[in-house]
């Protein structure tokens, strides 16, 4: 059964890659120690599941018997022909063969096909640079082929590059897209093979190896292995990552060490990364070498990407971390979302923090200023909700059932005042207008549209940073499980947001047939407001949700 599926993807800002990405030449030695280093992990992982089996299986050696080739001669013999003779001819046509020697015309073909079944003759130039004949003609070739490459790899100023986690049967790839929008151009430019399938990803310019600390293109990946593994953009053909996060493999407790720790008590290890997957990675652009990550061990790590090292553990949270974001505007406080519906507001200069409850496991957690230069936190969890929560209050402030499976993506336009999008596994996203200027604290966002981007369950969901009206869409749809959008193909968005741009209505109308894959709505979703929160109003019943919220 074939499987694709886009799990997670990051937005490259304009500017940032390499107007030509350097393009790695693989040399004997690295190759060698990759397989070393594969050899390793594969050793490390039988010798993990030796130890859970408490049981050394010794493992015989095959001993192959070399076969000896002889060589054998395969030159050619070919036996010459007589020559004519030709004494017994008339004296004119003595006199013509003389002159034009026919009587040794067979003699030179034989001549001339036993030169060139002859094996140096024959000889085949493993580069065809070293062949005297095809010298000047490769090496011209090779001078446009290296031209062309260059052409077909250069980044355009107005290009975007888009990382995205893709799961293709068995093969997990970071791909490196570049979507162009003035263009509508949209290829992939070069891929990465992952160890194993990538949950998360999160973009970075901190690249603690580069001289004087200039700034890089790397986005940190996380995958269903504890550890983190950070790639450089701007190299094609990588084989690894620029750095890694994390311990590899980090020890399993086995039987025997069960045993022990019952017995004794020993003091806590120093933490040096994560033992479970990896769901959640958050960069702090305020402190550039402070990377937040969580995971499926329910620890929360900052780590310090000068030292490539662990600066401090958060264990506030009881379950899985799922999703994490620092404040846009204070880069010391850090919300998380977690399975068991947990959400913390934390500050990380003492490690203290602030929790509230909500209903379901924690899908994504956003930050989002409102008027007055006030910030809410929109929280969604996997039975479609979607919840705003107040800093200064106790209790959420309202809840809405925007769908009706996972809602696993909230995005708020990066130029366009009060325009919210969510998308969820119900195979759709909806658009929300939450006012000009925005403000979620005192009032519900009002639906504008539900869109069908047809690729499948959604799974990502992120919007571009230049382009007010674009978001990039992952599913897992086998045909069709990528897509990058520009939502004002819906009459319904254009007529609500472009006059808050200057923006027209009906010109400049992006792919048309892009219309026939959507379902508009324009029903309200129930909204109630959760106690504490001003107001009481109540929007109009949607037929396709319940409408039952839940207080925590």
């Amino acid at each position: 059964m074939s499987v694709s599926i886009v799990t997670c993807s990051a937005w490259v800002p304009q500017g940032q890659a390499k107007a030509n990405p350097e393009k790695v030449e693989v040399n004997v030695e690295d190759l060698k120690k990759i397989i070393e280093e594969t050899e390793t992990k594969l050793g490390d992982l039988k010798a993990e599941k030796d130890d859970d089996c408490d049981e050394g299986d010794d493992t015989d050696e095959d001993n192959v018997d070399e076969e000896q080739i002889e060589e054998v001669d395969v030159k050619p013999k070919v036996k010459l022909e007589e020559a004519m003779e030709i004494e017994d001819a008339p004296v004119d046509e003595q006199d013509i063969d003389k002159l034009y020697s026919f009587g040794t015309y067979d003699q030179e073909d034989d001549n001339q096909l036993n030169q060139l079944l002859t094996l140096k003759n024959l000889s085949v130039f493993g580069n065809p640079a070293d062949d005297p004949l095809l010298k000047d003609s490769h090496d011209q070739a090779r001078e446009e082929d290296e031209l062309s490459e260059v052409e077909n790899h250069r980044i355009l100023p107005d290009d975007n590059l888009i990382a995205v986690g893709h799961v293709e049967n068995d093969a997990a790839i970071l791909e490196v897209y570049v979507y162009n929008e003035a263009g509508n151009a949209l290829y992939v430019h070069h891929d990465n093979l992952l160890p194993t399938v990538p949950l998360c990803m999160e973009w970075l310019n901190y690249n603690p190896f580069q001289e004087e600390l200039a700034p890089g293109n790397l986005v940190a990946v996380g995958t269903m292995e504890p550890q983190i593994e950070v790639w450089d953009l701007d190299l094609i053909d990588g084989l690894e990552p620029a750095y890694k996060l994390g311990d590899p493999r980090p020890n399993k407790a086995t039987k025997k060490n069960r045993r022990r720790k019952k017995k004794t008590n020993d003091a806590p290890k120093k933490v040096n990364g994560h033992t479970d997957a990896v769901l959640c990675i958050a960069w702090n652009k305020e402190y550039e070498h402070v990377l937040a990550s969580g995971s499926a061990d329910t620890l929360i790590i900052l780590w310090d990407l000068q030292e490539v090292a662990v600066s401090q553990v958060l264990t506030c949270c009881s379950g899985r971390v799922q999703s994490l974001q620092w404040h846009p505007e204070c880069g010391s406080t850090l919300a998380s979302g977690s399975a068991g519906g947990e959400v913390h507001i934390i500050d990380c200069r003492d490690g203290s923090s602030k929790r509230w409850q909500l209903d379901g496991d924690v899908e994504k957690v956003l930050w989002v200023k409102c008027k007055n230069g006030n910030y809410c936190l929109l929280a969604s969890n996997d039975k479609g909700l979607l919840y705003s929560i107040d800093p200064e209050q106790e209790e959420p402030v309202w809840a809405i059932t925007p769908h009706e499976k996972a809602c696993t993506g909230i995005q708020v336009s990066s130029k366009c005042p009060g325009l919210l999008v969510t998308a969820a596994e119900d195979h759709s996203i909806r658009v929300w207008d939450g006012g000009n200027p925005m403000d979620l604290i005192s009032a519900a966002p009002k639906l504008v549209v539900q869109l069908a981007p047809q690729v499948g369950k959604i799974f990502s969901l992120t919007a571009a940073l230049e382009h007010p009206f674009v978001f990039c869409i992952g599913g897992d749809k086998k045909d069709n499980c990528f897509k990058v959008w520009d939502i004002r193909a819906s009459l319904k968005v254009r007529e609500v947001f472009c006059p808050r741009l200057g923006l027209p209505v009906d010109d400049d109308v992006p792919d048309k047939t892009r219309l026939e894959q959507q379902i508009e709505t324009s029903e309200d979703v129930e909204t109630r407001f959760m106690s504490g929160a001003s107001g009481g109003k109540s929007h109009k019943k949607n037929k396709q949700h319940d409408g039952q919220i839940r207080k925590p």
